[in-house]
């Protein structure tokens, strides 16, 4: 049985190697956070100068981030609050977060699929979309 634990674990860690600069877009990526090295199992890490160029993702409480800045992972640092080293992916089961304001940047194509708070997915039923589902219900429809 220990062999089998061993082989599972060496298995994980190439997984989380190929997935921390992987080729994998943010929607696919965000299908499986568990994919990728848990925050937790960082601590103590540092994260150079070439490591943060290369965007890599990491998964703190079921959310995907990227880490933006060289850092030695800390306890009080965490994802969900150093902004200033680590930056979520705005994709959460293969769809794009539907944030509590659009930006124009931001906005939706129609048809593009979005996830709420909720974790409810909706389609944009309009182009350049920039309103939410509460804000403005009639430019969204509720994918079932």
């Amino acid at each position: 049985m220990a062999f089998y634990r061993d082989r599972a674990e060496r298995i994980r860690e190439l997984l989380e190697k190929a997935t921390i600069a992987s080729p994998l877009t943010d929607a696919e990526a965000s299908e499986e956070p568990t994919l990728f090295p848990a925050w937790e199992k960082m601590l103590g890490h540092e994260f150079t100068q070439e490591e943060v160029a290369k965007r890599p993702r990491i998964e703190y409480k079921g959310k995907l981030y990227f880490v933006i800045g060289v850092h030695t992972v800390q306890e009080n640092w965490t994802p969900d609050t150093a902004v200033s080293l680590y930056t979520e992916v705005k994709y959460r089961k293969g769809h794009r977060v539907i944030e509590e304001y659009i930006t124009a940047e931001e906005k939706f194509r129609k048809g593009e699929t979005g996830i709420d708070d909720e974790d409810v997915v909706w389609i944009s039923k309009v182009d350049n979309n920039v309103y939410t589902p509460k804000q403005y219900p009639d430019y969204w429809e509720r994918k079932e």
